[in-house]
């Protein structure tokens, strides 16, 4: 009878080709993280470490539960290697290229998923609440911009000021030359605008716009800042507008 070493040798250098030992080192960096992120010492089903991540707010979390069907499948197909192989030695199972690539892909995603700040990183204008109304306005004009962050002359955050608020106030207001911004009612609702930390990643900015809009919720705007606290510098707006550019890195 062979022992467990020759049998092991066997499979490494006959019958395991290169694409097999990829695929099951990529699952098992998949697998191996998911332990890290659940703080795993003894052995949990990989199926249910899917369900307790989807449960918690992981900052993997919402990639997980969009992805979990395909997490699944590498599964099933890990399966069929690794048990083909304790069966009878043999496999009936191969990896594509392809599996291999998109498996690469998977991993680097759960591993390091891009950051809100790598996408919106941009100098956003702001404004004072005593500042010149038309001057702002011009502004906005000129660059195209909707939505203004408001501040006090102590820098700290006001609210902000919208496009539509600025048009319902002009219109009840005769001399525009004199008006500040203190005059247009400022957006104050916290369901509307939110703060956020640049760590944040874009799975997680996608997870707040669709949770939003299932509830039919309003918010328009990620303000984005070293660690989400509204009287830090501001680093990078996002914008109900942005989800466009975030649907480019979440497959849905």
């Amino acid at each position: 009878m062979s022992t467990k070493k020759e049998i092991k040798k066997y499979l490494v250098d006959i019958e395991t080709p290169d694409a097999i030992m990829k695929f099951l080192a990529l699952f098992n960096q998949i697998d191996k993280y998911f332990d890290k992120i659940l703080w795993l010492d003894v052995f949990l089903p990989y199926n249910e470490k899917i369900k307790r991540i989807i449960k918690w707010n992981y900052y993997i979390s919402w990639f997980v539960k969009l992805h979990q069907f395909q997490l699944k499948y590498f599964w099933e197909i890990r399966n069929q290697i690794t048990h083909g192989i304790q069966i009878d030695w043999h496999t009936y199972i191969q990896p594509t290229d392809y599996s291999i690539s998109q498996l690469g892909k998977y991993v680097k995603e759960i591993k390091a998923p891009p950051k809100c700040i790598d996408l919106f990183s941009k100098e956003v204008f702001v404004c004072h609440y005593d500042d010149n109304l038309k001057h702002v306005v011009q502004i906005m004009e000129q660059k195209n911009y909707s939505h203004v962050p408001v501040y006090n002359r102590e820098e700290r955050f006001v609210w902000l000021l919208s496009e539509s608020n600025i048009l319902s106030r002009l219109a009840n207001y005769n001399d525009i030359i004199w008006a500040k911004v203190w005059d247009v009612r400022l957006i104050t609702d916290s369901n509307y605008v939110r703060f956020i930390s640049k760590k944040v990643n874009v799975y997680e900015v996608d997870k707040i716009f669709s949770e939003r809009k299932e509830r039919s919720d309003k918010i328009w705007i990620l303000l984005i800042t070293e660690n989400g606290h509204k009287n830090e510098p501001l680093l990078g707006l996002i914008s109900a507008g942005d989800t466009a550019l975030i649907d480019t890195w979440v497959v849905h």
